[in-house]
């Protein structure tokens, strides 16, 4: 259908043409008389023509009215008749689609099935109503928290729309709920990646291998391009990763501190002492590292106390290298302290003894 434009440009040539014709018509001939010519015809088509142009709806139906009169049964007025009705068909869904009476709308377009005055575009439309009406719930139960309600959201809204998809605003509104939902699935994905980090570190201070290892194979599965899992491989190779973003420090203190035990000892405590934490860091893995580099019997407290308020309790790993750090004579360790796996309770409870000693100016 031609758009608003051109449509005036046409009935305002064609006023132009029968002007013309009319003029033509009043000159006649002078050798015999031409037939008597109905100026009222050419006005009410220079008035049907204006007013099409114009869009006055109203005096376009009185024109037609009196054409008609006056050329019953002539073809262009009943052309400019359609043309009227379905302007006027077109300001009424509008009206409908303003107030959101979807249910209006669906009897409106329903009445024109078997109507000779219904164009192949407003049949096209009896969807309409339906799809409208799923799309204002789906704005309703914006925005959408998760990557998954929107994927199914949108999978229900598509197969509902169809009707949609000859306006050019149905796909860029599709288009912005596409960028919506790649920008949910990667916030989803740090946020599991921030989890596995955290689940990773806390494997590694309690000594949880197997848990360790579980979470990596997670994330593994996922993520197999990760910096985390190069560093991996780099360190058990005996090569320090050679670039780390600021975002990767993190994943780089997990690594050394999940291999420290199996990393030898020179190479280990030069990564620890030149890649120190950032001061903004709350990386448990990262203080596990410093805390084992430097042997600080202050470190150690900094860190038993932390896993303390996580409620973790540390590997025994960390209990060994913490009574390294206080100097104490394996002779003068309980029993329980002295094992390859020394208890946390029997360290916790001779702790507390030695520092209430020290306090009193005994030795244990």
């Amino acid at each position: 259908m031609p758009d608003r434009i051109s449509i005036k440009v046409f009935f305002r040539s064609l006023a132009f043409v029968l002007a013309v014709v009319l003029l033509s018509s009043l000159a006649g001939c002078s050798k015999r008389r031409a037939p008597d010519y109905d100026s009222r015809k050419g006005q009410a088509l220079l008035d049907i023509c204006n007013a099409l142009a114009d869009d006055k709806n109203a005096e376009a139906s009185q024109a037609i009215e009196v054409f008609e009169q006056l050329s019953p049964g002539n073809d262009f007025a009943m052309e400019a008749s359609l043309i009227v009705q379905r302007r006027l068909q077109s300001i009424r869904i509008q009206q409908f689609l303003d107030a959101s009476d979807y249910d209006g709308l669906r009897t409106y377009l329903q009445s024109f099935q078997l109507s000779s005055t219904a164009g192949s575009e407003l049949l096209s439309l009896n969807d309409l109503p339906d799809a409208l009406q799923a799309l204002t719930l789906f704005r309703a139960k914006m925005p959408w928290e998760t990557s998954q309600s929107l994927k199914q959201a949108l999978e229900e809204l598509e197969l509902r729309c169809d009707v949609l998809f000859q306006f050019p605003s149905w796909q860029r509104f599709l288009n912005m709920q596409l960028d919506d939902l790649a920008r949910l699935k990667e916030k989803e994905l740090a946020e599991r990646i921030r989890q596995w980090l955290v689940q990773m570190q806390e494997a590694v201070a309690t000594g949880d291998q197997k848990e360790f290892e579980l979470t990596c194979e997670r994330f593994r599965a996922e993520q197999p391009d990760h910096t985390f899992f190069a560093y991996l491989e780099q360190l058990l190779a005996g090569t320090e990763p050679s670039f780390r973003p600021r975002s990767m420090t993190p994943f780089f203190h997990l690594a050394l501190a999940a291999l420290w035990d199996v990393l030898p000892s020179g190479f280990r405590t030069s990564l620890a002492t030149h890649n120190p934490p950032q001061e903004d860091s709350d990386s448990l893995a990262a203080h596990i590292v410093a805390t084992r580099a430097t042997a600080s019997p202050k470190l150690f407290q900094s860190l038993f106390t932390e896993l303390q308020e996580r409620n973790l309790q540390p590997a025994p790993e960390l209990i060994q290298d913490y009574l390294l750090a206080l100097g104490l004579n394996r002779l003068e360790l309980p029993a329980s302290l002295r094992s390859p796996c020394p208890d946390f309770s029997s360290f916790s409870d001779f702790l507390q003894h030695i520092t209430q000693q020290a306090n009193q100016g005994t030795h244990p």
